[in-house]
């Protein structure tokens, strides 16, 4: 999971993740695109980034 990049689309009415992808670095900003024109606030992670998320209770 180390060279891959999460893409977290997060719902803008509950701050809550409502959608993901894996995949590898160079496609992780079409997927960024993509969730941002269905209308949800994205943004890219390391895996790193997405264990602390979820330690603190982010993407519940």
């Amino acid at each position: 999971m180390k060279d891959r990049l999460w893409v977290i689309a997060l719902d803008n009415a509950t701050g809550k993740m409502a959608e993901f992808t894996v995949c590898p670095k160079n496609n992780a900003a079409l997927y960024r695109e993509a969730y941002l024109l269905k209308g949800y606030d994205a943004d890219v992670y390391t895996w790193d980034k997405v264990e602390k998320m979820k330690r603190e209770g982010k993407l519940d």
